[in-house]
């Protein structure tokens, strides 16, 4: 007797089967030509109108490769975390400025475009396609043009000095002479624990770090150049913009817990991100700017950015992301505490959330399941929308109501909307996973056949997703543990156990033989 989910996986086969015969058939069809009576005149099909956009897409040269990289790394950072912030009035501005500043460069100019990071941290990131990540955090603390203009020409220079492109370049060969020196090992079957290890300590204890500090250097030099020719003085621009860095980086340390008596002193500059001290940056930039004729003081209408931070529009946005930012932060922390301040702030405002993080954290402190699904499901439709907005929506598909087509197909809809980077993956599988689960945890007599049709198409998609994920070295391991469900994770850990004391056992059996 076969069961539904047998008669299920049948139907499948046959359906794979009808596909297949299908192509065939097609293969082998007759051509129009060959049906068109004798003598009639031979006409040519289309479906498309020669004026309308789907003609001139289809007429459009395709992307080259770092066009393509471009929207990779632009839709990986819309899908992570809480994407990218929509403040009109602002990307207006900083795109605008980001022309001056290529004007101002060397030409032809680099690629180069400015987007926003719904963060209050102050961090600036820019990928070897072009991409300069701001957080608003740093952003809404700058208060003139000419400093803004400062760190916007500084993460330009990385780019026309190609920083990245030569990281990138040195970094692949550094993990292809890894992979070399390990088969060579392999084979010879030597040891060379001691040579990895003064590789890896030379890299990035040594290379890197000078390496990294000279990038700055130059960057901070192009930038000065840049904001000269622009018309910015130096004390305004590039010295405004390196003290607000000196003034963040005092007060992070003033945040952070004292070190043991015993422990050794930390030699100024050195740290994960590899940049040099801050003191010495000033002290470079201001040697170089006696170098330079002497700016005339600008003359207009007053400071452009200031008026950005002013406009209603952006002060509204900003209010909106900041009150949603916190409010998930405090969530982590406090949950009860973080919903009741932001229940007031929200009752407060005169307008509803606009923004996708708004509408999630309006979401999120709501008890109405349906309330809940109408606000995300604007949330993902919002411009700023992230994958985050789309696990939320199908998590509150998924639990609550028990829609659990519905919440596979919205987290499909997200991997979709942001062309599924690899680190989106994990978090996918997991949620995928989770609803047959929720069917397995079900009595078999209760299960229906569209439940039963749902987890074999479900489970499919796991395999398919997976199977992706494996291309990427990084993320795999991830992307198989969220495959696993609880059953098969409690046996991966009682293995992973049972290994580490046999591994134990064995360390100390050959310790013991060592000192006999």
């Amino acid at each position: 007797m076969t069961t539904p989910l047998q008669r299920l996986a049948g139907l499948s086969l046959l359906g794979l089967s009808a596909v297949s015969l299908l192509s065939a058939c097609n293969a082998s069809m007759p051509l129009a030509s060959s049906l068109r009576p004798a003598g009639a005149p031979e006409t040519v099909a289309s479906t498309t109108a020669p004026n309308s956009p789907e003609a001139a897409a289809s007429a459009a040269p395709p992307p080259t490769d770092a066009e393509a990289e471009r929207r990779a790394d632009l839709q990986r950072l819309q899908g992570m975390a809480w994407g990218l912030a929509d403040i009109p009035v602002a990307q207006a501005f900083l795109d605008e400025q980001m022309r001056k500043v290529q004007a101002a460069g060397p030409q032809p100019p680099v690629f180069a475009k400015v987007v926003i990071r719904p963060k209050l941290s102050y961090n600036a990131a820019t990928t070897a396609s072009g991409l300069i990540a701001v957080d608003l955090g740093w952003l809404k603390s700058i208060d003139s043009e000419a400093e803004l203009t400062a760190l916007l020409a500084h993460e330009y220079g990385h780019l026309v000095r190609e920083h990245l492109v030569t990281k990138n370049r040195i970094g692949t060969a550094a993990h292809y002479a890894t992979l070399a020196a390990n088969y060579w090992a392999a084979k010879y079957k030597i040891n060379n624990t001691w040579t990895m290890t003064i590789m890896d300590t030379g890299w990035s204890e040594i290379l890197l770090p000078n390496w990294s500090r000279d990038q700055e250097y130059e960057a901070d030099a192009f930038a000065l150049q840049t904001t000269h020719a622009m018309g910015f003085g130096y004390v305004s621009g590039v010295k405004a913009f390196l003290d607000r860095i000196e003034s963040v980086e005092r007060s992070a340390k003033r945040k952070e817990p004292a070190p043991p008596a015993n422990a050794p002193a930390a030699k100024e500059g050195t740290g994960v991100d590899n940049h040099p001290p801050i003191a010495e940056r000033i002290n470079r930039t201001r040697q170089l700017a006696l170098t330079l004729p002497r700016q005339r003081p600008a003359t207009g209408s007053g400071d452009r950015w200031k008026a950005v931070l002013n406009n209603p529009e952006f002060k509204s946005a900003e209010a909106e992301y900041l009150l949603a930012i916190t409010y998930f932060e405090g969530a982590e922390a406090d949950a009860r505490q973080a919903a009741a301040r932001l229940t007031q702030e929200l009752t407060r405002r005169p307008a509803p959330p606009r923004t996708a993080m708004g509408l999630a954290a309006a979401a999120d402190i709501n008890n109405d399941p349906a309330r809940k699904v109408s606000l995300l499901k604007a949330a993902t439709s919002a411009p700023d929308a992230s994958f985050r907005t789309y696990r939320m929506l199908a998590h509150v598909q998924r639990k609550p109501l028990g829609l659990l087509a519905d919440s596979a197909d919205t987290l499909q809809a997200g991997l979709a909307r942001f062309d599924t980077p690899a680190e989106l993956l994990p978090d996918a599988i997991e949620d995928q996973r989770e609803g047959s689960d929720m069917i397995d945890a079900l009595p078999r007599n209760q299960v229906t056949m569209g439940q039963s049709l749902f987890q074999v198409k479900n489970s499919a998609t796991v395999v398919q997703m997976n199977l992706k994920c494996m291309l990427q070295p990084a993320f795999a391991e991830m992307c198989a543990w969220a495959a696993k469900n609880v059953q098969q994770r409690q046996e991966e850990l009682a293995r992973r156990k049972s290994r580490d004391a046999a591994m134990a056992k064995s360390v100390e059996k050959r310790l013991d033989k060592m000192f006999k």
